[in-house]
């Protein structure tokens, strides 16, 4: 690979992380504000109210693992963004599990937080998921750990904004700081793609020289 290419592919690379981190912001400040002007004006539609949560909850969790893969259109890139958007809005389902029933005003009025949205079962399932997937060979699901950290910790954070984390068996946590919950969305993707680069990447032989690839690991390519 030439020092020119080399010099294109890092300029690309930085140029569409930046736009992907404007994009995920600006769907963080717009989906929020505009709950806030639909709880204010629209108050009585729940279920519009709800919908506009559950979509930036889904957004918010598409942009960040288009972060982690900075994805340039690749379409099986594209099915894990997607995948990571459907299990971030799937979280708010166990409403209505709890509620045992599908008004949405009973699901809205749960004396307590339903099992989903138990913070302390990421680490958990994540663990899992990726020793499952070193046990099996099944590189996918070392993703799949990934892509499941940053849906249900992405969705668990935008909440904690309004009633903290829950952590039982240990003390919750305070409502995080919106500010707080900005930088950390904003800085997780960043922080995952280290990970997904530096265990989930092959390496290969270009030019006489090593260069190390990041693989897309996808239920359609899904063993090691």
């Amino acid at each position: 690979m030439s020092l020119l290419t080399q010099f294109f592919d890092a300029s690309l690379s930085k140029t569409n992380t930046l736009v992907l981190e404007v994009v995920l912001l600006l769907t963080c400040l717009l989906g929020d504000g505009g709950l806030s002007f639909i709880a204010h004006r629209l108050g009585d539609y729940l279920w519009v109210r709800a919908g506009i949560d559950s979509a930036t909850h889904g957004l918010i969790a598409l942009w960040c693992w288009a972060l982690v893969e900075n994805v340039n259109f690749d379409r099986y890139k594209l099915l894990n963004c997607l995948l990571c958007a459907v299990l971030a809005v799937g979280v708010d389902l166990d409403h209505f599990y709890a509620a045992k029933s599908l008004n949405i005003k009973a699901a809205l009025s749960l004396p307590d937080r339903p099992p989903l949205h138990l913070t302390t079962i990421i680490p958990v399932v994540t663990a899992a998921l990726w020793i499952l997937g070193m046990v099996l060979k099944v590189r996918y699901l070392k993703t799949l750990s990934l892509i499941f950290l940053t849906a249900v910790f992405s969705h668990h954070l935008r909440d904690a904004t309004r009633r903290g984390l829950w952590l039982a068996p240990f003390s919750n946590s305070r409502h995080v700081p919106y500010w707080l919950y900005i930088a950390v969305t904003m800085v997780i993707p960043i922080l995952i793609r280290k990970v997904y680069l530096i265990v989930l990447s092959e390496k290969k032989v270009v030019d006489s020289g090593i260069e190390s690839v990041a693989v897309v690991p996808t239920i359609f390519s899904a063993k090691s």
